[in-house]
C-alpha cells in the first residue's frame, strides 16, 4: 500500500503543473491594477480559496510562499517547486514565526512573496497577521489580490477553493501598495488587519463584477 501511495503521489505532483497550465491558459484572464505596482519586491495577499490562481500566476515569477507542515502542506510542496516558488514550511498552528523570519530573509535576496492571508485552516476570509508582520519588519508593501471566475467549481472545503472551469472568463484585480511602519500599536495593528481584511472583499467584488459586466 505506501509503494501505490508513493507511486499516486509522485503521479500527481507530474502531472499537475501541467494540467493547472492547460486549464488557465484555457481561460479568458482580464487584469486590472487600482494603483501602479511598486517597483520593489512586494507581498501579495490572497484569499486561500484562489489558491490555483495564484500557482498559475505566481509560477517563474520569483515568488516564495509558506506551506503548512500539514499531510496537505506536505502534498502541494512539490508542485509549487515544480512551477518554481521558493517554499518555507511553517503556519499559525506550527512554526509560524520560524517561517515568517525565513521569508524576511527571502525578500532581501529580492523575491516576492505571496500568502493566503486566512491561512492554511482558517477560518475563512479572516485576515490573519503574519503578512501584517512580515509587512512591518520588511518595509517592503502589501499588494492585496482580488480574483473571481464567471464559471468555476466550489470544493467541499473549509475555504470553499474554487477551480475554474475550462474556457471561462476569469477577473484579477490588484489593490494598492500598502506600508506599514515597523511598529504600530495593538489597536493600529488591528485597524490594519481589518482595513486589509476588507479591501480583499472589495477588490474581489471588483473582479466579480470585471467578468459579469465584461
Amino acid at each position: 500500500m505506501l509503494a501505490e501511495d508513493t507511486f499516486l503521489h509522485k503521479t500527481v505532483i507530474s502531472i499537475s503543473p501541467s494540467l493547472l497550465r492547460l486549464l488557465f491558459s484555457s481561460c479568458h484572464i482580464q487584469v486590472r491594477h487600482e494603483a501602479p505596482l511598486p517597483k520593489s519586491q512586494m507581498i501579495y495577499a490572497g484569499w486561500h480559496s484562489i489558491l490555483p490562481a495564484f500557482l498559475y500566476l505566481g509560477q517563474d515569477q520569483k515568488m516564495a510562499t509558506m506551506v503548512s507542515r500539514s499531510r496537505d502542506g506536505e502534498l502541494i510542496t512539490p508542485v509549487f517547486k515544480k512551477l518554481g516558488f521558493e517554499v518555507v514550511r511553517g503556519s499559525r498552528h506550527r512554526g509560524g514565526i520560524a517561517a515568517l523570519k525565513n521569508l524576511l530573509k527571502i525578500l532581501k535576496q529580492g523575491y516576492n512573496v505571496g500568502l493566503a492571508v486566512d491561512g492554511s485552516r482558517g477560518p475563512a476570509r479572516k485576515v490573519q497577521g503574519g503578512i501584517l508582520y512580515l509587512a512591518m519588519r520588511s518595509g517592503y508593501p502589501v499588494v492585496a489580490v482580488g480574483f473571481a471566475y464567471k464559471n468555476s467549481l466550489k470544493l467541499f472545503t473549509w475555504d470553499r477553493m474554487e477551480i475554474p472551469l475550462p474556457f471561462t472568463k476569469m477577473g484579477v484585480v490588484y489593490g494598492e501598495p500598502l506600508y506599514l511602519p515597523k511598529k504600530l500599536t495593538d489597536e493600529e495593528f488591528e485597524k490594519a488587519r481589518l482595513y486589509l481584511e476588507q479591501y480583499l472583499f472589495y477588490l474581489n467584488s471588483k473582479a466579480r463584477r470585471l467578468v459579469t459586466h465584461s
